[in-house]
């Protein structure tokens, strides 16, 4: 019963006595849940753009939230601490499209690899504007007979 009491309601007695934990734990709380809210948002984002869901980018928030963590936990001031974060997320993102985007040698640099909903493939940036185009095309000409 003790074990019961140390978790459940001893947490809340403490907040009583020692009014900076309450406000802290309603801090760490908002930003946590700050952080959640951005990580769903930008789900909502690239499953509404492209129809499939991409966990990459929320990772990425993550890891950059644990860089400044990190940073910060060395003693390294906050500011400078943000800088060099966003210095690591530019070193990351330049390596994840050398790595993983442009790794086939055949890739001409205007050339893409846009993996599409309906799981084609297409590497030429021709081939991806035609298809892009062809669906404006589409969705324009219902726009004008009036169909939605």
């Amino acid at each position: 019963m003790n074990i019961l009491y140390q978790i459940f309601i001893d947490p809340f007695v403490q907040m009583g006595t020692a009014p900076d934990l309450l406000v802290q734990t309603l801090w760490e709380g908002l930003v946590a849940g700050v952080l959640y809210a951005l990580i769903a948002l930008g789900f909502v984002l690239i499953f509404k753009a492209s129809g499939v869901f991409n966990f990459a980018q929320g990772i990425m928030v993550v890891f950059a939230a644990m860089s400044l963590v990190a940073l910060h936990g060395v003693g390294i001031p906050a500011f400078l601490a943000l800088a060099l974060t966003f210095a690591i997320m530019l070193a990351l993102a330049w390596g994840v499209e050398r790595l993983v985007l442009l790794a086939e040698p055949d890739l001409a640099p205007g050339d893409c690899r846009i993996e599409w909903a309906d799981g084609g493939l297409s590497r030429e940036k021709a081939r991806t504007e035609a298809a892009i185009g062809e669906a404006v095309a589409g969705y324009l000409a219902v726009r004008r007979n009036g169909q939605t």
